[in-house]
């Protein structure tokens, strides 16, 4: 019953507005769902200033699994899960946010990306009914396919103390910031510049294995593959698995999930020297059109 609620709605929204940025309301045309904010504590505070500055509600309270399943597509034999935040794990994540993906957010961007609602979950999970009638469970750190909302969870019963190193933190930071960068390219408000195609050959097929070819993918300029929630590049095995918008994703992707001394080990512009001049583009590009400084999301903020 779920599943056919879910398509009827859907199907009231879309025949309703052809616009996705339209299709879901803003707190000045609907009643908000959640309290907000949710409490007189500092990370409420800070909770509000993010709203003011990035028009999108951060909830660690309060919702109920039937919220997470409004979203653009379900399986009515999957559903999703999840529990509040305490107090101490509400300070945490909410000051997370701020400090590791927010103050790197220039507010023209975020406020023509992000949705409604971003929720801060606990254990935020799918479950699956199986043939057998038992039930799977999967974790979910990071989910952008709401209609109204994302959702990030850091806190699970395997993970009870907020990440500390510099490294676990960056890759939560890396994950969050690729699929709103993404979501920004998706949805046209990032543009890619014509020029950045230049040197890139999209018909003639590369080479996966022999770095000496000079048609090796690296040699070629191409990077990987980026798929869903992801921290490192996914392997490529023909041209067919990459694309320009793919590919403009991947150099964005590059410039903040290395520094500058990781990238020159990993890359070393004598044998790659097409990657070099495309990430130096790119960095350009994204800082100077749209204030986003990739090489500062990389570094991260001093812990």
């Amino acid at each position: 019953m779920r599943y056919i609620v879910l398509i009827l709605l859907a199907w009231g929204l879309f025949a309703s507005c052809n616009d996705e940025d339209a299709i879901v309301p803003r707190e000045a045309d609907v009643v908000l769902r959640y309290q907000f904010p949710q409490g007189t504590n500092e990370w409420d505070e800070i909770a509000e200033e993010m709203k003011e500055k990035h028009d999108v509600y951060l909830i660690y309270k309060g919702f109920s699994p039937l919220d997470f399943s409004r979203a653009w597509a379900i399986s009515g034999q999957t559903s999703y899960s999840g529990e509040s935040l305490t107090d101490e794990q509400a300070k945490n994540h909410v000051k997370f946010m701020k400090e590791h993906i927010f103050d790197y957010l220039p507010t023209d961007l975020s406020r023509s990306v992000l949705p409604m609602y971003y929720f801060l979950i606990h254990d935020y999970r799918t479950e699956t009914v199986g043939w057998s009638g038992g039930i799977s469970t999967e974790a979910v750190t990071n989910f952008t396919g709401g209609l109204d909302f994302w959702a990030n969870s850091i806190y699970n019963p395997s993970v009870t103390e907020f990440p500390a190193t510099w490294e676990k933190l960056r890759e939560h930071r890396i994950r969050i910031m690729k699929q709103f960068l993404e979501s920004a390219i998706d949805r046209g408000k990032v543009v890619i510049p014509a020029s950045f195609h230049d040197g890139f050959n999209y018909t003639k097929d590369i080479n996966t294995w022999n770095t000496s070819d000079a048609d090796y993918y690296l040699k070629r300029g191409f990077l990987g593959t980026l798929s869903g929630d992801i921290y490192n590049f996914g392997s490529i095995w023909g041209i067919s698995y990459t694309n320009p918008t793919l590919n403009f994703l991947t150099y964005v992707f590059l410039g903040f999930r290395y520094t500058e001394e990781e990238f020159l080990s990993i890359y070393p512009p004598a044998d790659y020297p097409l990657i070099q001049k495309k990430r130096l583009e790119v960095l350009d590009y994204m800082k100077e059109k749209y204030n986003v400084d990739l090489e500062a999301i990389a570094r991260g903020p001093e812990l």
